[in-house]
């Protein structure tokens, strides 16, 4: 089903849902361009945490090791409700988290 509207092809009917060529084509050159300004971006204008890791592609110490306690904490919610035994990286990230809600 095309989601063009009257403009055609465009990144913007790729996000609303289309995935014809054009509508493809158009989306990866949006995108090739958003990264490569992301890219360019000084070091220090990126702030970092989990925040950094997932939306400015950041893949320093800091970066990485935010972006991993948020997946064991994700992983350890699915665990949880699964009933399934935890790993230890999984039950110090939900550790955290009580603590965090608790101050």
């Amino acid at each position: 089903m095309s989601r063009h509207g009257s403009g055609g092809p465009s990144a913007n009917a790729y996000k609303n849902g289309c995935r014809c060529p054009g509508c493809t084509e158009a989306h990866r050159i949006r995108q090739n361009k958003v990264l490569a300004g992301l890219a360019s971006r000084p070091r220090d204008e990126v702030p970092h945490g989990r925040y950094g890791y997932s939306n400015w592609r950041c893949r320093c110490g800091t970066c990485s090791a935010a972006w991993s306690e948020l997946m064991a904490l994700y992983r350890a919610t699915r665990k949880q409700a699964a009933g399934k035994p935890l790993t230890p990286m999984e039950t110090a990230a939900v550790a955290a988290s009580r603590e965090a809600l608790a101050s």
